[in-house]
């Protein structure tokens, strides 16, 4: 497992834990079937922040297809056959957002988590963590703060993997035109040999023949 899975799912499970202390969780645990999809919806004001991670655990290739669309049907967000992801945003209309995840490269059944943390979840978070801390907003500050610091972690990690992956493309692209090259180079130096025997074996026989008539 990479170092950004497990700070993402360090992150989610924080997130879980401390949400779900305040009766606000939603870390939720869905199957994906064959070709399936499944949205959900948040209705969120124009600047409400909205973040979500998500991880596949069993199934197949692990993959899957994930989006999300502002209430006017724009596509805010979208990646492709990921195993896992986090993505936040600060909504720019008010209306319903809708996020989906679809199974489309695979047979088997996918299991997954995901957790979404919108203004209701925030607003609930603080009410409880200020009740269980006593009025102790200093609590409640480290932790948002240590929050904060594990997504910014976990971006630049992620901005990394993505540079290492293109490079990876890169590279293996151009070993693959090498290999090519190389390949057909030796293809045509043999038959540049068998050609150049063929006319040398022609040669000699025509030229023993000669002498033999002579």
């Amino acid at each position: 497992m990479s170092r950004a899975v497990s700070a993402i799912l360090a992150l989610a499970c924080l997130l879980a834990a401390l949400i779900s202390s305040s009766s606000a969780s939603n870390l939720y645990h869905i199957d994906l079937g064959s070709h399936q999809k499944q949205c959900y919806f948040d209705y969120l004001n124009k600047g409400d922040r909205f973040d979500m991670s998500f991880q596949v655990s069993s199934g197949g290739d692990m993959l899957i297809d994930f989006w999300i669309l502002t209430p006017s049907s724009q596509m805010l967000h979208k990646i492709t056959q990921e195993s896992n992801s986090n993505f936040g945003f600060d909504a720019i209309e008010e209306g319903h957002y809708s996020y989906c995840f679809l199974n489309s490269m695979s047979g088997a059944v996918k299991s997954m988590s995901f957790i979404s943390v919108g203004p209701d979840e925030r607003k609930l978070f603080k009410e409880r963590e200020y009740e269980s801390s006593g009025g102790n907003t200093e609590h409640m500050r480290d932790i948002y703060n240590l929050i904060r610091a594990l997504s910014s972690n976990i971006h630049d990690i992620k901005d990394g993997q993505t540079l290492n992956r293109e490079s990876l493309v890169n590279h293996k692209a151009t070993s693959e035109s090498i290999n090519s090259r190389v390949a057909w180079w030796s293809v045509a130096q043999a038959l540049f040999v068998i050609v150049a025997s063929a006319i040398q074996i022609g040669y000699l026989t025509r030229f023993f023949e000669v002498k033999r008539l002579a």
